[in-house]
């Protein structure tokens, strides 16, 4: 049986990866922004 510090460690870890997903997201789009790509080919 999963010790509770194991359950707790993997949502931790879910949650990091999600928000670093969305900060690397934000960042690309920031940067495509500044560069001029249109947004039809950021998709």
């Amino acid at each position: 049986m999963f010790s509770l510090n194991t359950i707790l460690f993997f949502i931790l870890g879910l949650l990091l990866i999600v928000k670093g997903a969305d900060i690397f997201v934000e960042s690309a789009v920031w940067i495509a922004e500044i560069v001029g790509i249109p947004s039809a080919i950021m998709g």
